[in-house]
């Protein structure tokens, strides 16, 4: 079969994709890549115009034409009811200069005025708005669509990247300027789903992509998108970042395997995140511990090895940034990156609880005794440290005699006392791990203040981690996790505060992340080494 008869076969498996009908068969699918793969790049002039007019068919078709009038129903009460709150002085727009840059993809696909408002005022719209149930159902199954249904557009476009990898990228930035504004939400994610295989995107078009990860309406209203934009920012910057930087340590070796062997899936990332959470956090954790060491060593061993630890966490925070995005879309992801950055994971984490119910066995015990003292019986100790639970205060009951209701040997008693110590542990837990906070942030601050490290080290290893410029940038992060942390576990915190610093805190993440990726993907552009940025960071527009 010649190129002239398999083209012409692909340009009627094309057509007949005009019926915008996306289940086709495997066998379906597999044939039009075959026969995109059979042809030479110069078949993609012959192949654009009928994805062309599919696209053009898509746009105009009658889902996409009542999804966007019921979008744009939505946001007009969602507008009405800002101005009503503003009004009535339960929400406040931001001032001027505190207002985020209405990009062009925000005032397409969430036309109203987010960016006037902080976080926790978007919280208390969303919750206090008065919306017709039926039209935020409505709203809410045409955004889902993006999550669940394919399309054809993404199969056409396949095949044009498959013809020709260069020619379909070149057509893609040509259609993003010239459609700026404009652009449809289900056609950007066509595009980011077509490009993530390539390990090789130009630099423009990851300047669209960085465009996309980082509006935060996108995140809020489309998180599909900026899923999507962040994995390819993922392993555009990996490939970049492993192509420089040395193997310091068995995390970023596994790291650099992972990059080699082309793994950057969801699952095998995460699995690394974890692990590097651990290793960062226990690092973060003896940094912390070289003070007091000090005492015993000797100032040389506490040079050394702080000079040793400080490396080993700066050589960790870029990979940790650039695949956080893994980790802060899981329910807990913000709080396990905020704990990292503290030495709250793994091993820090554990010898902490091992602590604290340690803690509440002594306090326990302490109570047996006090009771004993002062004739109170154990049945009231027990009820008053079980919590109202009353299976847990008849199994503890059950183990006293039953006849004086007292311990019968102080086997039996070390019994009862361990299994308090779980209530009020978690009785106490939030007050202590917010004390513990606390405590650890106000140490690292001071541990990672220059002034302070350069009385420790020695010239040259001072040059060397100023050169790195991170100090700055990890001690951000742990100023924005000491914040989350203490927000999230204040009791007097309404729902919309407790969401809205979870919000902030993921924001701040995804911006350092974003910066991080810019200056691996710039570095790899020119060839030299990554340059940390210390100006303010531009906004998007």
């Amino acid at each position: 079969m010649n190129d002239s008869s398999i083209l012409d076969q692909l340009i009627k498996s094309l057509r007949a994709l005009s019926d915008l009908n996306p289940d086709l068969s495997y066998e379906q699918r597999a044939k039009i890549m075959r026969l995109a793969r059979s042809l030479e790049p110069s078949a993609f002039d012959a192949a654009l115009p009928e994805f062309e007019k599919l696209l053009a068919q898509y746009l105009g078709s009658p889902v996409k034409f009542y999804g966007r009038a019921t979008l744009q129903e939505y946001f007009q009460e969602l507008e009405y009811n800002r101005k009503l709150l503003q009004e009535a002085g339960e929400i406040q727009a931001l001032p001027e200069d505190k207002k985020e840059a209405n990009s062009s993809v925000s005032a397409a696909l969430v036309p109203y005025s987010e960016q006037q408002l902080s976080i926790l005022d978007r919280c208390k719209l969303l919750n206090r708005a008065q919306i017709a149930q039926t039209l935020t159902r409505a709203a809410d199954a045409y955004r889902r669509r993006l999550e669940v249904v394919d399309t054809v557009v993404e199969l056409a476009l396949r095949v044009l990247w498959t013809l020709s990898a260069a020619k379909t990228e070149k057509w893609i930035l040509a259609y993003l300027k010239e459609n700026e504004g404009e652009l449809d939400p289900e056609i950007i994610r066509e595009i980011l789903r077509v490009t993530m295989p390539s390990r090789r995107l130009s630099r423009e078009f990851l300047s669209w992509v960085e465009v996309w990860a980082a509006d935060s309406s996108l995140q809020e209203y489309w998180p599909a998108l900026t899923s999507y934009a962040d994995r390819i920012l993922c392993q555009q910057a990996l490939c970049a970042w492993s192509t420089r930087e040395k193997q310091r340590n068995a995390v970023l070796a596994h790291l650099h395997l992972l990059v080699r062997e082309e793994k950057l899936d969801e699952e095998s990332l995460t699995r690394w995140l974890s692990n590097a959470l651990e290793s960062l956090g226990e690092a973060v954790q003896r940094f912390m511990m070289l003070e007091f060491s000090a005492i015993k060593e000797g100032r040389e061993w506490q040079q050394g090895a702080l000079f040793l630890e400080l490396k080993r966490i700066c050589a960790l925070y870029a990979p940790v940034l650039m695949v956080a995005d893994h980790i802060l879309r899981q329910p807990d992801g913000a709080a396990r990156l905020a704990m990292a950055f503290l030495g709250m994971v793994g091993k820090g984490l554990a010898q902490w609880e091992e602590k604290i119910s340690e803690l509440a066995e002594k306090i326990i015990l302490r109570s047996f005794l006090h009771g004993l003292k002062i004739g109170r019986s154990p049945v009231e100790t027990i009820e008053k440290l079980t919590f109202g639970d009353r299976a847990s205060f008849n199994f503890a009951c059950s183990q006293l005699d039953l006849v004086s209701q007292r311990f019968d040997s102080m086997q039996q008693r070390d019994r009862i006392v361990k299994f308090l110590g779980t209530f009020y542990a978690s009785y106490r837990r939030p007050h202590l791990l917010a004390v513990e906070v606390a405590k650890r942030y106000r140490n690292l601050m001071r541990l990672l203040h220059e002034d302070y490290i350069s009385n420790i080290l020695s010239k040259e290893q001072l040059a060397e981690i100023r050169s790195t410029g991170l100090l700055h940038e990890i001690s951000g992060m742990a100023a924005a996790a000491r914040f989350f942390l203490d927000r999230r576990r204040a009791m007097h915190t309404s729902l919309e505060e407790l969401l809205a610093s979870e919000l902030e805190f993921v924001h701040e993440a995804r911006m350092r992340r974003l910066k991080v990726i810019r200056e691996e993907l710039n570095a790899r552009e020119t060839g030299n080494s990554r340059t940390p940025s210390h100006n303010k960071q531009s906004k998007t527009q």
